[in-house]
């Protein structure tokens, strides 16, 4: 599929600037470029449901289409749905009520369709591909002992992925390359939480509930069941 050569959405929602991905790009840097588009394209309350109809859901169709034609990188789908739990984390102390909640959403939205567009033995790859852990080095695992980040507790909703000092930094909302990150070392400290660990098991862990409701994803975990 072709890029339309005016596209409307271009015009409605100049202000967005779909992430450029990298098949080289890590767990951490795909949620940071994700977070960007999300943060700008979400700012009112949505439920799940309303992001398939209400206009403003529009501004999620031009990553949705990025990602579909362009993007072939195997943790898309961790990136959106750990990206999910850090935005739940945030709506408990947000003085936003329901904005976070609905970005939350908005990354489950975009994990569906996405696989929408995967012929199902991709589906399968795609879910079930495990991220690999990170080359370890000893000055590395010493920057972490220091800076005192404990990497080893388990993902939940209730908490936020990264602490309160790096939020603003890491899943800031200056644009797509608005800011850099400041070190490998936050990268690989975001990554390790998920490390052996499969789409489909971040996506219990995050609670992400409307998207293990989805056609595709329910077919997938079925033929496990009856494999089992």
């Amino acid at each position: 599929m072709s890029w339309p050569a005016t596209p409307q959405w271009a015009a409605e929602h100049p202000e967005l600037e779909i992430p450029e991905i990298d098949e080289s790009d890590d767990l951490g840097e795909l949620v940071r470029k994700l977070s960007f588009y999300i943060v700008e394209a979400i700012t009112l309350p949505h439920s799940f449901e309303e992001l398939r109809t209400v206009a403003s859901a529009r501004t999620l169709s031009p990553l949705i289409l990025y990602l579909t034609n362009n993007c072939h990188h195997r943790a898309i789908i961790h990136a959106l749905l750990a990206l999910k739990a850090h935005f739940a984390a945030l709506e408990e102390s947000s003085d936003e009520p329901g904005v976070n909640e609905a970005r939350g959403y908005a990354c489950e939205y975009v994990a569906w369709q996405f696989l929408t567009s995967l012929t199902e033995r991709d589906t399968i790859d795609f879910l079930l591909y495990e991220i690999q852990p990170a080359s370890s080095s000893s000055d590395r695992d010493s920057d972490i002992e220091r800076e005192q980040v404990d990497i080893s507790a388990p993902v939940t909703e209730s908490s936020a992925l990264l602490d309160d000092g790096r939020t603003s930094s890491y899943f800031g909302t200056d644009g797509v390359h608005g800011v850099a990150m400041t070190s490998s070392g936050q990268s690989d400290e975001f990554t390790a939480q998920f490390e052996n660990l499969s789409a489909l098991e971040i996506a219990a862990v995050s609670n992400s509930k409307k998207f293990l409701r989805q056609r595709p994803v329910q077919k997938i975990i079925n033929g496990l069941w009856r494999v089992c």
